[in-house]
């Protein structure tokens, strides 16, 4: 039973490593990798590694596919969609480099178990949120919250009322799943499920476990430079989860005020002593650490990746005009 990973990455090239080695480490029996643009040191890095298949996505690349699609979101699905119509393997995960499958989900048996009708596998999300006082201070530092359907009286008594109207089901981005696409089924892949899994009758089912670790704002300023591509590129007026859009309107009539954008990403994405033991009690928060270091020292042997806060600003591809806002990086 094979499956293999597809990711579109503009990320730095520690964090893409970390990806790559985390999901062979894993099982996979290959990384498929879109570089959105060349990036000479991931190329570097990645270049010769077994089970890595690694694509530039360039000027060239496009023109081949008719133009280069404004929308991130559309050159994802034309990417993972080349890699499920080759049929290379059973089961194909499409997902983003800030994602990793957690060591224990059960994802091995819920290939082999899967009904034969069953064509997309849901892999739940849980996202990382920062504690206030953890001296761990890397990228991959803390716990992770764990959605759920609770009331807005719930979450406001934890987060606060400004706050809580931010989190969609406790969390900061996306809420529910990420999927595995199995071969041959004609599906249409999605950001997070068949396009036409309704038509293809893909019988969704799901896997069981912790199975994927969303690090939502590796750190404060990539945060920020997400939030501003958002602002951007997308209508994100018309985006469906309310929570997002509620974010992206305060972001933007703060864009300029330093202090504020901290003030929002301290609120979204730190727990204080009080509001950790809250979500613990209603067992909503698994503080289980992650690292991706034994998998780095399996896949990399010798080789030294940083990932301190710090390491990893200096390594993100932004605008300087983002990068000039003295934002608070110890949020």
């Amino acid at each position: 039973m094979n499956w293999s990973v597809v990711s579109t990455v503009a990320e730095p090239a520690q964090l893409v490593c970390a990806f790559v080695a985390h999901h062979l480490h894993l099982g996979a029996a290959r990384v498929h990798l879109f570089l959105d643009r060349p990036d000479e040191r991931t190329q570097r890095l990645l270049s010769g590694v077994e089970g890595v298949a690694l694509t530039v996505c360039d000027e060239a690349y496009w023109r081949e596919r008719g133009g280069w699609p404004g929308l991130v979101t559309e050159r994802q699905k034309i990417n993972a969609q080349s890699v499920y119509d080759s049929g290379e393997t059973e089961w194909l995960l499409h997902v983003d480099a800030d994602e990793f499958l957690d060591h224990s989900a059960g994802l091995t048996e819920a290939m082999q178990h899967a009904d034969p009708s069953c064509a997309e596998l849901r892999v739940e999300v849980r996202e990382r949120v920062r504690i206030s006082g953890d001296r761990r201070s890397d990228i991959f530092a803390g716990c992770f919250r764990i959605p759920a359907e609770r009331s807005a009286s719930f979450y406001r008594s934890i987060y606060g009322e400004e706050a809580a109207g931010f989190l969609h089901k406790g969390l900061k981005a996306y809420s529910h799943f990420k999927t595995l696409y199995r071969r041959g089924r004609g599906l249409a892949l999605g950001i997070h499920a068949a396009r036409n899994g309704r038509e293809a009758n893909s019988h969704p089912a799901s896997v069981p476990g912790r199975p994927l670790l969303h690090f939502d704002g590796l750190t404060p300023l990539s945060w920020v430079q997400k939030m501003y591509q958002k602002l951007l590129i997308e209508d994100y007026r018309n985006k469906p989860n309310p929570a997002r859009r509620a974010q992206l309107i305060r972001f933007e009539r703060h864009a300029r005020e330093p202090h504020a954008i901290s003030a929002i990403f301290q609120a979204l994405d730190t727990l204080d002593e009080a509001q950790k033991q809250a979500l613990e009690r209603e067992g909503l928060l698994d503080c289980t650490p992650f690292s991706p270091r034994p998998a780095l020292e399996a896949i990399f042997p010798g080789m030294h990746f940083d990932f301190s806060q710090s390491a990893f600003d200096a390594s993100i591809d932004m605008a300087p005009e983002i990068r000039a806002l003295k934002v608070d990086r110890t949020a």
